[in-house]
């Protein structure tokens, strides 16, 4: 059939109806298209007041990012744990390759996860202990205590007055910093919730007994975790140098082949360190006094001004067990001064000369201080004596109300700078000398002429401290190990109270809107 026959049948066709007009295919009802557009605008509208809303942070503040032992748990408190996650990592995340420049989500601790992933994982953890903890104590009466109320009351207080010197209001402050939702209300509400779990573990740590006579027992049973050993040690390497081992193959020794000695077999070539170490533990006169000179002839020419400058340097003071052989020898309570051995440390042959065992059975003390400071580093007398000035007031005014560890107390939490113990009243309960670095504090608490109710104000490196004393404790090596058997046994109440748990599940779409950096 030609084309023009065809073209011309279509035509017929379509004049009886029985093919649509072309034009009629192609156009669109012009109600069907209005309704088209309509649909689309309010489409863009609402995508447009989505992200809108989702940028005012309000979904936030409502949208539930995990459900933690049975309770939902809003986008904007868990931000708050990844905040204070994060912070806490801060000052590590370098060494672990971390660019702190870039975002964490586009970097991998492994082959399936971004630091932003395992951040998020770490706080679920954290927020899941809250969640079971503070739910423990509403479950049993238990409140937070004045203490914990100032410190959210002085946090949130510390936010605003940076907010203003920022130049910001305390909302955007608070939401630059731990994301989208964030709003004073729910912040102080996420402290609070951690603060009670906080509140009910220390109830519950505190809550163990134990008896005086199971510390005693435990510290006999392990001496060598608290006790520690002075001796004098010098170390013959098992190991010839290479002029050494050459000389002596070239006179036909071999160095390698197995012989038998007094403490069991071993090779030529550590038989001749053995025997150098054995030399010096056998030699006539060999006391805690004559120990370094002696020595001094076993050395290389290198080594020799070390031993003749410095008469202490095979030295060794209050040594911590490890361990080994030589520790093993040194902390067996049978040991006596004056005693010598050879041990083996795996590397080298010992000598060692033990000289006591030194029993930390030092009294700790129990003091509240106060912290005031000038301007970090501040080298301006003036600043000092302006700081000095505020103390003296303080403690004059204390004076005047009739002294007393309560009045102190409230001293304390008036002027303290030290906002990790002011709330506390600045109580450090059974501290051991040196716990604080601070010589200055030591000086005084630890004067044997010390007695309850003795105060005063010193001045350190750091700024000035205003201490209280409130009484002698106890040996510092019985603190110890009560403190360490606590820990052990509370550890292993809190690991059974959590095996309770459920494992805290994430909203599929509220998790999407956690922080992100």
């Amino acid at each position: 059939m030609s084309a023009s026959r065809e073209k011309k049948k279509r035509t017929e066709a379509r004049e009886r109806g029985e093919l649509p007009n072309r034009k009629e295919e192609q156009s669109l009802n012009p109600a069907i298209f209005r309704n088209m557009i309509t649909v689309l605008c309010v489409i863009a509208v609402i995508a447009v007041m989505g992200i809108a809303l989702v940028g005012s942070g309000i979904p936030q503040q409502f949208m539930t990012a995990a459900v933690v032992d049975g309770r939902p748990v809003s986008v904007a408190e868990f931000n708050y744990h990844y905040y204070n996650t994060l912070n806490g990592w801060a000052p590590y995340l370098s060494y672990y390759g971390v660019d702190t420049s870039r975002p964490l989500y586009r970097q991998m601790i492994n082959d399936n996860e971004t630091w932003h992933d395992y951040m998020a994982s770490q706080a679920m953890v954290t927020l899941s202990d809250t969640m079971y903890f503070s739910g423990l104590a509403e479950s049993k009466g238990v409140t937070l205590a004045q203490e914990d109320t100032d410190m959210i009351d002085m946090t949130m207080e510390a936010f605003g007055n940076s907010a203003s010197k920022a130049g910001v209001s305390e909302a955007r402050y608070l939401r630059n910093l731990f994301g989208r939702g964030t709003t004073a209300a729910n912040l102080r509400a996420a402290m609070e919730r951690e603060l009670l779990a906080m509140r009910y573990e220390k109830i519950e740590y505190e809550g163990i007994a134990i008896t005086g006579d199971e510390v005693l027992a435990h510290y006999e049973e392990n001496r060598n975790n608290y006790d520690k050993v002075t001796y004098r040690s010098f170390s013959v390497s098992k190991y010839l140098t290479d002029e050494e081992y050459d000389e002596l193959e070239e006179q036909g020794f071999e160095l390698w082949e197995e012989v038998e000695t007094d403490i069991g077999t071993m090779t030529a070539e550590e038989k001749i360190a053995y025997d150098r170490a054995l030399s010096l533990s056998e030699a006539e006169g060999l006391t805690e006094d004559t120990f370094n000179e002696l020595a001094r002839g076993l050395v290389s020419e290198e080594e020799f001004e070390l031993y003749d400058e410095d008469p202490d340097y095979t030295l060794v003071t209050e040594s911590v067990y490890y361990e080994g052989e030589m520790y093993d020898w040194l902390f067996d309570t049978a040991r006596e001064r004056g005693e010598i051995t050879v041990a083996d440390d795996g590397s080298n042959f010992v000598v060692l000369l033990f000289i006591e065992r030194v029993v930390s059975g030092d009294s700790t003390v129990t003091i509240r201080q106060a912290f005031i400071a000038p301007p970090s580093s501040s080298s301006n007398e003036a600043e000092w004596e302006q700081v000095r000035a505020k103390g003296q007031d303080a403690l004059d005014a204390w004076e005047s109300a009739g002294k007393g560890e309560d009045g102190f107390i409230e001293l304390v939490k008036d002027v303290s700078m030290d906002t990790n113990t002011k709330f506390g009243g600045g109580l450090f309960k059974e501290m051991s000398a040196g716990y604080m670095g601070i010589d200055e504090i030591d000086e005084w608490a630890f004067d044997e002429s010390r007695s309850p109710g003795d105060y005063v104000m010193v001045r350190s490196d750091l700024g000035y401290h205003i201490m209280y004393f409130v009484e002698w404790g106890r040996a510092e090596n019985i603190v110890q190990t009560e403190l360490d058997m606590r820990n052990d046994k509370y550890n292993e109440l809190r690991e059974v109270m959590l095996s309770s748990t459920t494992e805290p599940t994430r909203d599929w779409l509220g998790f999407r809107f956690i922080i992100r950096v």
